[in-house]
């Protein structure tokens, strides 16, 4: 974790805790069953759909495009 706020963002940013983290991870476990399964793109995609927040929120922090 930072010890200070990343450049651009105030100290009194209502998120300044998950702003200063280095590492951000979100994970899902697939076994041979689930990836046979004729579901699994639908799980799949669910859990895609689960994490985009994230993945929008890490992509806005760091200024990238989407």
């Amino acid at each position: 974790m930072l010890k200070r706020p990343p450049a651009g963002f105030a100290a009194h940013h209502p998120m300044i805790e998950e702003l200063k983290r280095k590492d951000f991870i979100a994970s899902a476990s697939f076994d041979e069953v689930d990836a046979c399964s004729p579901r699994f793109i639908d799980r799949f995609n669910g859990i895609c759909e689960t994490t985009a927040p994230l993945m929008r929120f890490l992509k806005i922090a760091l200024d990238l495009p989407w």
